[in-house]
C-alpha cells in the first residue's frame, strides 16, 4: 500500500513539473510574441510618422500683362500651381498625421514641400478671347520628412532663443554700463559739491580770523 502511495506521488511530482515547464514555455512564448508584434506596430507607425508620400495635381494660373512675356507667364503659372499643390499636401499632413505644433510649423512644412516637389508633368494653356490667361496644369510627387522637419524647426527655435538670449544680455550690459556711469556722475558730483562747502567754510573762516 505504502509503495502505491509513493509510486503514485512520484508520478504526481513528475507531471507536475512537466506542467509548470510547458507554462512557463507558454508563456514565454506568449511574451516573445507580443514584444515581436509591438516592435512591428511601432515601426510602422514610426515610418508612417516620419515619412509621408503624395502625389497630387494642381492647376495654377497667371493673367499676362502688358510687358509679360508668355515665357513668364508660364513661370508665374507654375509657381502658382506648385503652391496650390504644397497646400494640398499641407492639408493632408494636418488631417492624417500627428505632428506636434503644427500650426507653428506650418510654413516650414508648405515651404519644404515646395523644395523637395518633383513634377511629374505639366501641361500649358493660354486661355480667353485674347489668350491672356494661362495655366499651368502639373501632377507632382511630395516626399516629406516630418522629422527632418521637425528637426529643422528645433534648430531655428534654438536660434531664435539663443539671438533672444544674446540681445537681453546686450541689454542688460548696456543697462549697467548705464548705472555704472551714473553711480560715477553722482560721485563726481558729490565730490564737487563737497569742494565748494570746503571753499566756503575756508572762506567764512578766515574772514572771522581776520
Amino acid at each position: 500500500m505504502n509503495i502505491r502511495i509513493e509510486s503514485n506521488l512520484h508520478v504526481w511530482g513528475i507531471c507536475k513539473m512537466k506542467i509548470i515547464k510547458f507554462i512557463k514555455k507558454f508563456a514565454l512564448a506568449v511574451g516573445l510574441m507580443t514584444m515581436s508584434l509591438s516592435a512591428v506596430d511601432y515601426s510602422v507607425n514610426v515610418a508612417y510618422a516620419e515619412v509621408i508620400e503624395q502625389t497630387v495635381d494642381a492647376t495654377g494660373e497667371y493673367r499676362l500683362g502688358d510687358n509679360d512675356t508668355r515665357a513668364q507667364a508660364k513661370d508665374l503659372a507654375l509657381t502658382d500651381a506648385k503652391r496650390i499643390a504644397a497646400e494640398k499636401v499641407l492639408v493632408y499632413v494636418k488631417s492624417n498625421t500627428v505632428v506636434e505644433n503644427f500650426e507653428a510649423i506650418k510654413d516650414r512644412i508648405e515651404t519644404y514641400t515646395q523644395a523637395k516637389m518633383q513634377i511629374l508633368s505639366q501641361q500649358y494653356s493660354f486661355i480667353g478671347e485674347e489668350g491672356t490667361l494661362c495655366q499651368a496644369n502639373i501632377v507632382a510627387n511630395v516626399k516629406i520628412d516630418i522629422d527632418e522637419i521637425r528637426e529643422q524647426y528645433r534648430i531655428e527655435e534654438q536660434r531664435k532663443r539663443d539671438e533672444q538670449q544674446r540681445v537681453e544680455e546686450e541689454q542688460r550690459r548696456k543697462e549697467e554700463e548705464q548705472r555704472r556711469q551714473e553711480e560715477q556722475r553722482r560721485r563726481a558730483e558729490s565730490n564737487q559739491n563737497d569742494d565748494i562747502l570746503k571753499s566756503i567754510i575756508s572762506v567764512i573762516i578766515g574772514s572771522i580770523r581776520s
